[in-house]
């Protein structure tokens, strides 16, 4: 039987950055959703990209005057405000989360990896400490969800889809790896 290692206080509260830093960047994603659909009930469309729906939000904050009713010039001057505090700490995060990889030697060698960043470094360290208790990489892929599930009988191997249940911090990370190394080998050839 394969017992579970107790993560440290250490791991525990770089995991609890990472957790609330993922916390504050979908807060941002709602609140920017919520913006542009209420803009777009008035008419007004911002183009897409978060640089555009901040300087938006800034201009608003700023006095810029939409030609609507006094109300709604309230509301959205409220939420530009609360976009601009949102996206302010998500840069504090990031800031923070930079300045605790350069601290960790495990992190710093997991970034050699190419298409592996800061975060994910961060996030796979946090996570998995030293990796003495995988033997290989499969067993660190099979922990993570990213192996195809088994569907063999009678003999016949049969590999299924990868599995990979959503919603942890690993899952996220991994797929935007390969993606950057994707791109980057894709604009080589």
């Amino acid at each position: 039987m394969r017992f579970v290692e107790i993560k440290s206080v250490d791991q525990q509260a770089l995991l609890s950055l990472h957790r609330a830093q993922n916390l504050i960047v979908r807060q941002r994603t709602q609140l920017i959703n919520a913006l542009r659909s209420l803009l777009a009930e008035f008419g007004i469309y911002i183009a897409r990209g978060l640089a555009r729906v901040i300087s938006f939000a800034q201009s608003v904050v700023e006095g810029v005057e939409l030609e609507l009713p006094t109300i709604a010039q309230d509301v959205f001057r409220n939420l530009c405000q609360r976009l601009g505090a949102l996206h302010e700490q998500v840069r504090w995060y990031e800031t923070r989360l930079r300045l605790e990889a350069k601290r960790d030697a495990r992190v710093r060698l997991l970034q050699t990896i190419p298409g592996v960043g800061t975060v994910t470094a961060s996030a796979i360290a946090a996570s998995i400490g030293d990796g003495h208790q995988f033997r290989n990489g499969r067993e660190f892929a099979a922990w993570i969800g990213l192996t195809p599930a088994n569907k063999s009988s009678g003999g016949k191997e049969r590999l299924g889809r990868i599995t990979i249940p959503l919603g942890t911090l690993l899952r996220n990370a991994l797929p935007g790896s390969g993606w950057v190394i994707n791109i980057c080998a894709s604009s080589l050839s």
